[in-house]
């Protein structure tokens, strides 16, 4: 038996290894960093906005130290499955951030428990991913078709038919044509969309379709907006206007776009995660939303190759940039 002094010494050393233990096992805890998997559909510069503003602005929110796992499935869909299911296994990770119809399609197969929040989807109810209790909240890049088909008109006051090229293989891009030419019949102008399935057909295509028509639409469709170089120079070839969707395309040779500010959207979805993982909010109180700041932007270099002038009433809304015109494209 021990002696009354060497057993009190004794019940000292284990209150206070105890002590010792729950301090450090809490200081752990708190400082273990979350671990947010980044999965992007493809490179291209909305897309590249949207992930780099989003890490800035959760990283400043959060002011704790934070992980990031950035995956790029280049426009490949297995690509996109294969990294969403990664994500779900690896048990670090805590939420999942999409950017893409693409990815967010993916990551909301494979990721039914931790949250997932997603940008630059042009129409996320379309998806079958809102739902009561669902996991899912984020912002949409969805376009103004209303807004787009006016632009059109004011810009090229003639024209009579436009041609919209597409990728029918995003889903993304097959709903954002049927809004488009809804909204181009309800101000009398005919319509004709192309298919393309990949970047080696867009140059015949183009050529066929200026035959077609006087004005090319583009949706925010990632197949086109990766290759807008490509795009932009053939329709410069063939002196078609090329109307975009989103507002980086401009600076890759389309003539004009109005949209969303990628970088404002990552913003935004940033602003959605931080009361999510750190606030304690679920994804289904949080939501969807749009973003309403919206801009046009103009290829300076397009617009005199193109011999076109900017209407009296536009001035003011509409912003010029002189970098990167459709004839310095490779």
């Amino acid at each position: 038996m021990l002696s009354k002094p060497l057993l009190i010494l004794t019940c000292l050393i284990v209150i206070l290894g105890g002590l010792f233990f729950y301090k450090t096992s809490g200081s752990d805890t708190e400082t273990a960093p979350l671990t947010i998997g980044i999965i992007q559909t493809a490179t291209h510069p909305a897309l590249d906005q949207a992930r780099e503003s989003f890490i800035a602005e959760i990283t400043r929110l959060s002011n704790q130290k934070l992980s990031f796992v950035i995956q790029n499935a280049e426009g490949s869909l297995s690509q996109a499955q294969s990294i969403a299911e990664s994500f779900h296994a690896h048990k670090k990770i805590n939420a999942i951030f999409a950017i893409g119809t693409p990815a967010v399609q993916a990551a909301a197969r494979a990721e039914k428990q931790k949250p997932i929040f997603i940008a630059a989807v042009s129409d996320p109810e379309s998806l079958g991913i809102i739902y009561p209790g669902t996991n899912v909240c984020g912002t949409t890049d969805q376009v103004d078709t209303d807004a787009q088909a006016d632009l059109i008109l004011k810009i090229v006051p003639t024209v009579q038919t436009v041609v919209i090229i597409y990728n029918p293989g995003e889903n993304n891009s097959q709903v954002m044509v049927k809004k488009m030419q809804h909204s181009l019949q309800k101000r009398g102008l005919k319509n004709i969309a192309f298919g393309v399935h990949s970047e080696s057909e867009i140059a015949q295509t183009i050529t066929t379709a200026s035959r077609k028509g006087e004005v090319i639409l583009v949706p925010a469709d990632n197949l086109l907006v990766g290759a807008m170089p490509l795009v932009s120079k053939e329709a410069l070839k063939k002196g078609r206007p090329l109307f975009a969707s989103d507002i980086p395309s401009v600076e890759k040779g389309a003539l004009i776009a109005q949209g969303a500010d990628y970088s404002d959207l990552g913003k935004h979805t940033a602003e959605m995660a931080y009361q999510v993982l750190l606030l304690g909010n679920k994804p289904q109180d949080v939501g969807i939303i749009h973003p309403t700041n919206s801009k046009i932007l103009m290829n300076k270099e397009v617009m005199e190759a193109l011999q076109i002038s900017i209407p009296q009433e536009l001035l003011s809304s509409i912003t010029l940039i002189e970098r990167k015109g459709a004839n310095d494209a490779p």
